[in-house]
């Protein structure tokens, strides 16, 4: 049946049925019946024996590899069984099948959806310019955005033309190229500039009692020198006096419920040692340490998206104007969406952390590959301990853009446990 091919509407039920040994197979419409797992394959075994989501597929005998066009108006289905050794870390996936006693899902079809290419745009600080002999090359929102003589790029005051450096700001609008970067077809760069909410975000900053006789010393300043280690050299060689200058600190507390990174605009980096000791190694430290500073660096504010200060906290900063110290207990463990609500897709600015966290982890010569691995433990256990097999969702971003962009799975992109790291 290789080869198969059928057309139709994307609102449109349509339901095939094949008979293969016994065994029926329907190639169902969008609409139709839910998958029992949707998302991205996360690691390959072999062809017919991978990972979606964290959860393991392995395909019947006769199971359908269906790859599935979908543009405004149509979608065109196409029976191809080769696709099975074909697939790869990052590919999108809807599997149909049941899962047996011990989570294996045994798939009676894999669908693998493509949608037509959008273009990319985003607005980030550019941590590194690596220029080429036809090429400049920005290291900025988490990728590597390529800019020629086809970009058309204009400036913002007091920036000459041709004049971009590490510290500035661009908003690009492009497209993925075959080696996982960016290709820029417009590009604005503009200088930074500290408006009045920046100026009291930066004195929020939490007071002097955060460590206690509960935090090992040498815990604290391990994490000290992982964090030091992962702040970007644009940030270390701007002048003390620069309003984009952030004098990180990164801390240890003893409080349990602080489960994610809390990240202030001044620089201020938390972790709880509970935390601390989900993480294997250093590698996956500095993955969670740089999420908070992807926030910081990109100027994403605690409420940009979900609330990240208790009602309490909040109260106490507005209150006093963002200039007083605020006690650690005002720092609160509320879930938002961009980092541990783990069954929910990552918001544009949950993605844009992830990516930035990548870039700052690879800079500074840590394991990227290790970073889905700390997200991993860490949903593994909060807000208890967890039987789920499934990937929480940045572990699962992450993975695809370490597939995409740095290639971090090899040549065919199968991939195997990747190994701690021995630091």
């Amino acid at each position: 049946m290789s080869g198969v091919t059928y057309h139709g509407s994307v609102k449109s039920k349509i339901l095939v049925s094949f008979l293969f040994c016994g065994v029926v197979l329907c190639a169902h419409a969008q609409d139709a019946i839910k998958p029992a797992i949707d998302g991205y394959v996360t690691s390959i075994t072999s062809a017919g024996n991978f990972d979606v989501n964290g959860l393991h597929v392995v395909a019947e005998p006769h199971a359908q590899f269906v790859l599935r066009v979908i543009s405004k108006e149509e979608q065109s289905d196409t029976i191809d069984e080769s696709l099975a050794g074909k697939l790869q870390v990052g590919d999108a996936a809807q599997i149909y099948g049941k899962a047996d006693s011990a989570g294996v899902f045994h798939a009676a079809q894999v669908i693998l959806p493509q949608t037509p290419p959008t273009p990319i745009q985003g607005t980030a600080v550019i941590q590194a310019v690596n220029p080429s002999t036809t090429d400049m090359i920005l290291e900025s929102d988490g990728y590597q955005i390529i800019m020629n003589s086809t970009t058309k790029i204009s400036y913002g005051a007091h920036i000459q033309k041709g004049d971009i450096a590490p510290g500035m700001w661009v908003h690009y609008i492009g497209s993925w190229d075959a080696q996982g970067r960016i290709h820029a077809n417009e590009a604005k760069v503009t200088q930074f500039a500290l408006t009045s909410r920046d100026k009291k975000l930066r004195k929020v900053h939490v007071g002097d009692n955060i460590t206690s006789a509960k935090v090992d010393a040498k815990l604290q300043e391990r994490i000290q020198k992982v964090g030091e280690k992962l702040i970007p050299v644009f940030q270390k060689n701007l002048a003390a006096t620069d309003p984009q200058k952030i004098n990180f600190q990164f801390f240890v507390c003893d409080m349990d419920l602080l489960h994610v990174p809390e990240a202030l605009q001044s620089g201020t980096i938390v972790l709880s040692k509970r935390v601390v000791g989900f993480l294997q190694n250093d590698d996956q430290i500095a993955a969670v340490l740089a999420n908070g500073m992807a926030q910081i660096l990109e100027w994403q504010y605690p409420y940009y998206d979900g609330v990240q200060l208790s009602g309490k906290g909040q109260a106490q900063a507005l209150a006093v104007g963002f200039f007083a110290p605020l006690p650690i207990a005002a720092l609160a463990p509320i879930p938002y969406d961009s980092t541990i609500n783990w069954n929910t897709p990552l918001s544009p600015s949950g993605k844009e952390k992830a990516r930035v966290a990548l870039s700052l982890m690879h800079d500074a010569g840590f394991d990227i590959r290790q970073a889905p691995a700390a997200w991993q433990h860490i949903g593994a256990q909060y807000p208890k301990p967890s039987k789920s097999k499934a990937l929480p969702q940045p572990s699962i971003y992450m993975i695809r853009i370490l597939a995409k962009e740095y290639h971090a799975y090899g040549e065919n992109s199968s991939v195997e446990n990747v190994p701690a790291s021995k630091n």
